[in-house]
Order: C-alpha cells, then sequence, then structure tokens
C-alpha cells in the first residue's frame, strides 16, 4: 500500500495541508506552495510509492494532468528535438504533470467531428502542437474556433506560439562577420524548404547587410542539390578573385562550404568564415562550425509555460506568441576578414 499524505508531510517536515497542496492537480492549490517545495514533495511521495487515483482525480477535478504532445503522421510536418523534449520534461516534472504523445492524420485533424474531442481522446488537459511544415489551414481554424488550449512549438503566427527569432539570428550573424571586417559575405540554402525558418533566416542576414550599406549576395536553390554538385560550384565561386570572404548559411549547406573551401587550398578562418545555425547538441561537435544556437530547451520549456495559463484560463483569449533569441557558438570557423579584404565589393 502507497504512503498516506499524513506518512509524506513528516518525512518532508511540512503539514499535510501544505503536501496536499504540493500534490494536487489544480494549478491554483500548487501555487500556494513554491515550486522548489512542489518538487521536492513530488520526489519525496514517488520515494515512499504514492500514488493518486487518476481516474478519480480526473472525475473531481476535470483534469487529467496530462498534457498532450501533437504530431503529424507525416514525418517532415513534425520536428522535436531532443533538447526541445527536455525542456517539455523540465518543466512538467517539478508539477508532477504528465506527457502523451499523440499522432494524428491529417483527415481526423481537419475533422470536425473529431477536434472538439480531441483532449478527450488523448486525455489531456492542453496540446503541444508540433505540427510545424504544411499545416492545414483547416486544423488551425478548428482548434481556434473551439478555443482548445494549445500552443505550438516551433511554427510562426502571432497568438499561441513559441519559436525561435530566426530572423533575429540572421541578422545577428551577418553584423558579427560585417564586425569582424567582412564585406563579401554570402547566404547559402542549397535545398527545397518550406519552413519560415528558411525566409526568416535569408531576411535577417539581408537586413543586417542593407543597414551596412553592402551588396546582397545569395545563393538559394528550389531544388536539391547533391552535395557533389554544391562542392563544386561553391568551390568554382572560390576561385573567383572577388570571392566571398564569408558564408552564412542556412544549414547543412555549411560543410560542403567547408568541403570546397580544402578544395581549392583556403584555410578556414584565416580564409574563409563559415556560420551556420545548428541545434544545442552542436556545441559538443568535435568539427566545432561557428552556429547561432537554436534556443531548443528553452522553446519546449516556455511552451509548456504558455500552456498551461491558457490550460488555467480556458475561456480566455489566446497569448500572444513569444520568439526566443538564440546564442552564438564561435566555433572554429570564424575569424576576422583576411587581410587586404575589407574593401567594398563591386
Amino acid at each position: 500500500m502507497g504512503a498516506t499524505l499524513g506518512q509524506i508531510a513528516k518525512r518532508v517536515g511540512l503539514s499535510v495541508p501544505a503536501v496536499s497542496y504540493a500534490l494536487s492537480d489544480d494549478p491554483a492549490k500548487r501555487r500556494q506552495v513554491s515550486r522548489d517545495t512542489v518538487a521536492r514533495v513530488m520526489r519525496v511521495a514517488r520515494s515512499m510509492g504514492y500514488r493518486r487515483n487518476a481516474s478519480a482525480t480526473a472525475t473531481a477535478t476535470g483534469r487529467t494532468n496530462a498534457i498532450a504532445l501533437l504530431q503529424s503522421v507525416v514525418g517532415r510536418r513534425s520536428n522535436l528535438p531532443p533538447e526541445m523534449l527536455r525542456g517539455i520534461h523540465d518543466a512538467l516534472e517539478p508539477l508532477g504533470m504528465h506527457l502523451i504523445l499523440s499522432r494524428l492524420s491529417d483527415e481526423r485533424l481537419v475533422d470536425d467531428a473529431v477536434v472538439p474531442k480531441i483532449l478527450t481522446h488523448v486525455m489531456a488537459d492542453g496540446l503541444l502542437v508540433d505540427y510545424n511544415d504544411e499545416v492545414p489551414q483547416a486544423m488551425l481554424e478548428l482548434i481556434r474556433r473551439h478555443r482548445i488550449p494549445a500552443v505550438w512549438l516551433n511554427f510562426k503566427q502571432d497568438m499561441d506560439c513559441v519559436r525561435p527569432d530566426d530572423f533575429g539570428a540572421g541578422e545577428m550573424v551577418t553584423r558579427r562577420l560585417i564586425e569582424a571586417g567582412h564585406r563579401r559575405i554570402t547566404y547559402l540554402q542549397l535545398l527545397p524548404l518550406s519552413h519560415y525558418s528558411g525566409a526568416d533566416r535569408r531576411s535577417g542576414y539581408e537586413s543586417a547587410m542593407r543597414k551596412a550599406g553592402l551588396p546582397i549576395r545569395m545563393i538559394v536553390s528550389p531544388e536539391y542539390m547533391p552535395m557533389g554538385e554544391r562542392v563544386n560550384m561553391l568551390a568554382t565561386m572560390l576561385r573567383d578573385a572577388d570571392r566571398s570572404t564569408a558564408f552564412v548559411a542556412y544549414g547543412e549547406e555549411a560543410h560542403s562550404a567547408v568541403l570546397a573551401a580544402m578544395k581549392v587550398g583556403l584555410s578556414l578562418p584565416r580564409d574563409l568564415s563559415v556560420i551556420t545555425f545548428a541545434g544545442e547538441a552542436g556545441r559538443r561537435d568535435a568539427a566545432q562550425l561557428a552556429f547561432a544556437v537554436i534556443p531548443e530547451h528553452a522553446c519546449g520549456k516556455v511552451g509548456v509555460e504558455m500552456l498551461l495559463r491558457r490550460i488555467e484560463k480556458r475561456r480566455a483569449a489566446p497569448v500572444p506568441t513569444i520568439t526566443l533569441p538564440f546564442d552564438f557558438h564561435a566555433g572554429a570557423t570564424f575569424g576576422p576578414a583576411p587581410a587586404g579584404s575589407s574593401r567594398k565589393s563591386r
């Protein structure tokens, strides 16, 4: 038999009401004690084998003490990096809440008979929506119309969304290159992309270049280009007398740029700087490319916090979108412009 509230209270040195508040499914009651107290009581309760009757609690409070992570069955439409999942866990764990994974087809997500009952179907109080590319418009409209507590991760809209500031990141890394003396900076995007981050990073680069009065150089391909073709094309560019001294690469194009530089005998970062955008795990990469660090952990954590506010005030207006800044990892491919290259390009 599991521990009682009185036994837990004795172990942690708190009153029974305080322990009851800490273990409550009601957010208003949990706020009566500190987050540290909630986490401590949860740890002790688990170690003592305390178990709540989830069904009885849900019936009594109308809450399941769980949120659902909603994903598409089409892989490319959902993207949840491990650090973002860790951020979700780190926000839920101190509150004793659970995460439920739910993958639904587009047909069900645009069905007016399914969406209003989605929380009952997945047995959750709200939705974290990890559906961030090629989102059906009908799905958006149904979730809004039926006032379902939902927060979108890494998706671009004005309300109920948390996302990285890709525009700001594109502007930030370009500005760092300019401040390091680079004047011939090229933006690379050599893969087809419909996610908003492609346009936003590119626009950030353009903004920084315009503010500095520098010519915009971009290579943006609407179709996928194999690695060998990319390397050969960039190598040809780097042999030009007016070659770029720096590349801002959307993603994997950075590796092609490094290989192209090696092919023509350029040294990084002495002759060429390359900066890209990558997740937080990239800090452990031995290659140490310079990159803007996508705030994945914060995105998951803030997404949960936003959703809990929506759940507490279910009929309230949607909450404004939060954009999170990128950090910068200088790595081994970022350096000052080569001597004599700081003149403005034609």
